[in-house]
C-alpha cells in the first residue's frame, strides 16, 4: 500500500507542481501587465499636468503687455511672467497635494530651481536630443519612491525680452539675462507623482492572485488524490496482493472482491488467467521433473559407471604400457651403450629413433595420466617454498642442448627475488613445455625470450613470460589452444604434430595454484605466452 500511495503522491505532486508553474507565469504576466498599465496612467496624468503648466506660461505670456501696463499705458512690472507666475502656482499645487511640480534648470536664478543629480542627468539627455519630448523614471525621495516626468522648456519670442542678449544685461526683474536664442533649452518642467498607492494596488492585486492560486492548487489536489486512490492505488494495490499470493504458490486467489475500473481490471483478469495457467504448468512440471530425475539417477549411474571402466583403463594402461615400455627403453639406452658389440651407423640410427619414439609414447601416457588425475580430483599438490626464477634456469640449461641443434639463441632474464608457494616439479612441467614448444616452433637463427619477475597486480607473485619469433597463432586458435588434444593451426604439418596435451595440461596445472595462463599472438610475428603463479598457496597446508 506504501507503494501505491507514492505513486498517488508523485500524481498530486507533479500535477500542482505543473498548476502552479503555470499559475506562476499567469501572475507574473499579470503583474507585468499591471505594471506596464500603471506607468501608462502616471505619464498620462503627468501629461495633463504639465500640459496646463504650459498653457498657463504662454496664456501668461501673452498677456504681459496687460499685466505690465496700466489704463493710461504707463509701464509697471509686477512680477507676473510666465516662470513667476509657474512657480507661485506650483507652491500653491504642491501644499495641496502630494505631488510636487517645478521647473528646473542647468543655469537657475533661484535656488530652489536647481537641478537634483537624477534631473541634472535627464535635463542634459533633453539638451543633447533635440527631438525628445518627453523623459520619465523613478526616483527616490525621503525614502519615498516617485514617478518622474519631465518636459522640456526651450526659448520662444516673448522669452528674449528678459533671457536674450545682451548676455549679462539686467533685465526688468533685476536678473542677468543669459543669452539665449530662440530654440535653446532654458530647462525643464518636472513633476513628481507618489507610486505608494499603485505600489498598495499591485501588492494586493498580487497577494490576491496568490491565494486563489494556492486555493485552486489545493482544491486540484483534493480531486486528484481522490480519483488517483479510487482509479489507480487501490486497484494496484489489489493486484499488488494478487501477485504476492501468486508468489506465495496460491495460484487461485479470487478476484472476483477487487474493485478496478478500465484497464487496471483489466490486466487483474489477465493476472487471473495467468495464476491458472500456471497452476496447469506446474502440475505438468512436477510430472515431468519426477521423470527427468529418474533419468538423472540412472545417467549418473550410467556415468559412475563409465568413470569406473575409466579408472580401471587407465589403471591398467600404467601397468601394462609403462612397464614394458620402460623397459624397453632401458633396453635400448644399454644397446646404445655398446655393452653387447659395436654398433653399425644404421643400428645406431635405428635405435635412437627406437628411443624417441619410445619417450615420445611414454611422455603421453605420462601426460594422459595427469590430467586425468587433475580431472579426477586425485591429483594432490606437493607445496614447498620454491624460485620460479631458479626453476626456469634449470629447465632452461636442461633445454639449451636442443636449441643449440636448431641454431637458437635463448635469452634469460630472471629479476625475481621472492619465493612463491608451488609444487616444484610441477611449475617445471609448465615452463618446460612452454619453452620446448617455444623451440619447436621458432625457425633457425632466431631467438627466444624469456623472463620471470616481480609482480604485484593483480596480486603479489611471480610472472613468466616466453616469447619466440615463429609463425603465431591465429585469433581463432588462440581461443582454443588450451583445450585438450586440439593441436592448433599446425595440427596439418607433420612437421610440428604433437598430441596437443601439453597446453592443456599446463593450464590445468596453473589452475590448480590459483594462477592463470594466457598467449597473445599475431600471425607471422610469434606468440607469447605469460603465466602467473600467486605467492600464497590455493589451501593451508603444512610446509616441511
Amino acid at each position: 500500500m506504501t507503494r501505491n500511495s507514492k505513486l498517488g503522491t508523485k500524481l498530486v505532486r507533479s500535477t500542482s507542481l505543473v498548476l502552479a508553474l503555470t499559475m506562476a507565469l499567469g501572475i507574473t504576466w499579470n503583474v507585468y501587465r499591471e505594471k506596464k498599465q500603471a506607468r501608462l496612467e502616471l505619464i498620462e496624468q503627468s501629461r495633463v499636468i504639465a500640459a496646463q503648466m504650459l498653457a498657463l506660461r504662454q496664456v501668461t505670456a501673452e498677456n504681459q503687455g496687460r499685466i505690465n501696463y496700466d489704463s493710461n499705458g504707463n509701464f509697471e512690472f509686477k512680477h507676473l511672467n510666465p516662470a513667476a507666475l509657474v512657480q507661485q502656482v506650483n507652491r500653491v499645487f504642491n501644499a495641496s497635494t502630494n505631488y510636487r511640480v517645478r521647473q528646473v534648470s542647468l543655469t537657475p536664478r533661484l535656488k530652489e530651481n536647481e537641478p537634483n543629480s537624477f534631473e541634472k542627468e535627464k535635463l542634459l539627455i533633453l539638451e543633447q536630443k533635440r527631438d525628445s519630448k518627453e523623459v520619465w523614471g523613478e526616483e527616490q525621495l525621503n525614502g519615498e519612491n516617485y514617478f518622474c516626468y519631465m518636459i522640456p522648456l526651450y526659448i520662444t519670442t516673448p522669452c528674449l525680452s528678459c533671457h536674450g542678449d545682451p548676455k549679462g544685461e539686467i533685465d526688468i526683474s533685476g536678473n542677468r539675462k543669459e543669452g539665449y536664442k530662440v530654440g535653446d533649452l532654458a530647462g525643464a518642467l518636472t513633476i513628481l507623482i507618489p507610486m505608494k498607492l499603485k505600489e498598495a494596488s499591485l501588492t494586493s492585486s498580487i497577494q490576491l492572485s496568490i491565494f486563489f492560486t494556492v486555493l485552486a492548487i489545493l482544491f486540484s489536489a483534493a480531486v486528484i488524490n481522490f480519483h488517483t486512490n479510487l482509479f489507480v492505488s487501490k486497484p494496484i494495490a489489489n493486484l499488488t496482493t494478487l501477485s504476492q499470493e501468486l508468489g506465495k504458490g496460491r495460484l487461485f486467489s479470487p478476484i472476483s472482491s477487487f474493485k478496478a475500473y478500465g484497464e487496471i481490471r483489466e490486466l487483474t483478469e489477465r493476472f487471473a488467467d495467468m495464476a491458472c495457467r500456471l497452476q496447469e504448468m506446474y502440475d505438468k512440471l512436477e510430472h515431468k521433473v519426477a521423470e527427468r530425475t529418474q533419468e538423472l539417477v540412472k545417467a549418473n549411474s550410467e556415468i559412475a559407471r563409465v568413470s569406473q571402466y575409466k579408472s580401471e583403463f587407465l589403471a591398467n594402461m600404467s601397468h601394462e604400457l609403462r612397464t614394458p615400455l620402460t623397459a624397453i627403453l632401458a633396453f635400448t639406452e644399454e644397446l646404445l651403450k655398446e655393452t653387447v658389440g659395436q654398433l653399425t651407423f644404421e643400428q645406431e640410427d635405428y635405435l635412437r629413433e627406437i628411443q624417441d619414439s619410445g619417450q615420445q609414447l611414454l611422455d603421453l601416457i605420462n601426460d594422459l595420466l595427469d590430467l586425468s588425475k587433475i580431472e579426477s580430483g586425485k591429483m594432490f599438490l606437493d607445496l614447498a617454498e620454491v624460485r620460479i626464477g631458479e626453476i626456469t634456469q634449470q629447465v632452461e640449461k636442461i633445454l639449451h642442448p636442443l636449441a643449440e641443434q636448431k641454431g637458437l639463441q635463448i635469452e634469460l632474464n630472471v629479476t625475481d627475488s621472492k619465493t612463491v608457494i608451488a609444487d616444484r616439479k610441477n611449475v617445471g612441467h609448465v615452463i618446460r613445455n612452454l619453452l620446448s614448444n617455444a623451440i619447436k616452433f621458432s625457425p633457425t637463427g632466431q631467438k627466444i625470450q624469456v623472463t620471470v619477475a616481480d609482480t604485484f597486480e593483480p596480486e603479489e607473485g611471480a610472472l613468466v613470460t616466453v616469447i619466440d619469433y615463429g609463425a603465431g597463432i591465429s585469433e581463432k586458435s588462440q581461443k582454443r589452444i588450451f583445450d585438450a588434444f586440439y593441436q592448433g593451426d599446425q595440427g596439418l604439418n607433420k612437421e610440428f604434430r604433437g598430441t596437443g596435451l601439453g597446453l592443456a595440461l599446463a593450464k590445468k596445472i596453473v589452475d590448480l595454484h590459483l594462477g592463470w595462463i594466457r598467449v597473445d599472438s599475431i600471425v607471422g610475428q610469434g606468440a607469447t605466452f605469460t603465466v602467473f603463479w600467486p605467492t600464497y598457496p590455493p589451501f593451508d597446508i603444512g610446509i616441511e
